[in-house]
């Protein structure tokens, strides 16, 4: 039993050691050939080689990332136990004696109910924040970076015969799905919910790979109109991927369930960002520049019916638990106020009873 136990952690750690380094090596070659295409553009400048410096720092990112991510799921693994974060003050504490403890206490507690009415968890950070950190640090680079392609007009300037043309390009942006897989999997084989982060994440690359394909309509020569709203769109999606990270890291990885209300935000921004302007915005082209279509135009059309399918008994659910917290959370005030009216009644009666029990005394001793 021993022998099996150390086999199946010898093999974690081997496919963990394998994400990372698979993810480190596909981030150093997407940045190094993106920058390859902007120095050579901007010959004569020096500002292009700063981006090594930002792919550096990026790679040191991710690195700690995978490390703490590690560490941290390995030792719930291993202990089989989650930490409490908001632990319940120890009277003994110092500083923490009398109406400070009970004033601490009250805003934990308000804090927390009103984080629970929204269906959210007192801790809105997350055991690994670095997750949801990383990914958003390495897309802003990542946007800036096909910015400066895409506005400087170096896709007209690509030929297709060349190995470093227009295809290798839609190739190496395309790279960002693999990296956003291998960065979920470096969080999936020690995590309470594997299944979980897999389904999540891969629901996002396939996403990904949609921005990535939307995107390839301003590498056809000549196209440029709607050229800044696509842009904006594509930095928009981009960033949407850290919201299931994010969801990840506050459930911790699949100890608990995702906050409902997290899925809804996702669904919407996916609807309204993603799904819908992408579908517009290909058919303008397929019409006004006899563009060949997309079949990722079926996937927005799908994924326009399943969102709008899903959203509505969410939309119900969290409807009604705000209703029934608000019932609750009004009764609870007017038992406040019940129990306030009763404290505030009970020094003056306790008053008369030792006026009452006094005046036995006092007449016996005034006769003597």
């Amino acid at each position: 039993m021993a022998t099996g136990n150390a086999c199946e952690c010898t093999k974690r750690f081997v496919f963990q050691v394998l994400d990372g380094a698979s993810l480190l090596f596909v981030l150093v070659l997407q940045g190094s050939i993106l920058n390859f295409y902007i120095i050579s553009h901007y010959k004569s400048s020096v500002n292009p080689y700063f981006w090594f410096i930002a792919d550096f720092v990026c790679l040191f990112v991710f690195a700690g990332t995978l490390t703490k991510a590690y560490r941290h799921l390995k030792f719930l693994k291993s202990s089989k136990a989650v930490k409490i974060r908001h632990a319940r003050p120890d009277n003994s504490s110092p500083g923490l004696t009398g109406s400070n403890a009970d004033s601490i206490n009250g805003s934990q507690v308000s804090h927390a109910s009103s984080l629970k009415r929204l269906g959210l968890p007192s801790d809105l950070i997350g055991p690994l924040p670095l997750s949801y950190a990383a990914w958003m640090f390495y897309s802003v680079i990542l946007t800036a970076k096909v910015g400066i392609i895409l506005k400087s007009e170096i896709p007209n300037t690509l030929n297709k015969a060349d190995f470093f043309g227009p295809q290798m390009l839609k190739l190496t942006i395309g790279l960002s799905a693999v990296i956003y897989l291998l960065l979920a999997e470096g969080h999936s084989e020690y995590s309470p919910g594997p299944k979980l982060v897999r389904s999540t994440c891969s629901h996002s690359a396939v996403e990904l790979v949609d921005t990535i394909s939307f995107l390839s309509i301003l590498l056809v020569k000549d196209t440029t109109t709607l050229e800044d709203f696509v842009v904006a769109l594509t930095a928009i999606n981009f960033l949407l991927p850290t919201l299931p990270l994010y969801a990840l890291s506050i459930s911790g990885f699949g100890a608990k369930p995702i906050p409902l209300i997290l899925l809804l935000i996702r669904d919407l921004l996916h609807l309204f960002l993603l799904d819908i302007p992408y579908l517009v915005v290909r058919v303008y082209f397929w019409i006004a520049y006899q563009q060949d279509i997309s079949m990722f135009l079926m996937k927005n059309v799908f994924g326009i019916v399943i969102i709008v399918r899903s959203v509505y008994p969410d939309i119900i659910k969290i409807l009604r638990k705000w209703r029934r917290n608000r019932v609750v959370r009004g009764s609870s005030n007017v038992e406040r106020l019940e129990l306030q009216k009763v404290n505030s009644s009970q020094p003056q009666n306790s008053g008369l009873v030792n006026v009452a029990e006094r005046v036995p005394e006092t007449i016996p001793n005034s006769r003597s």
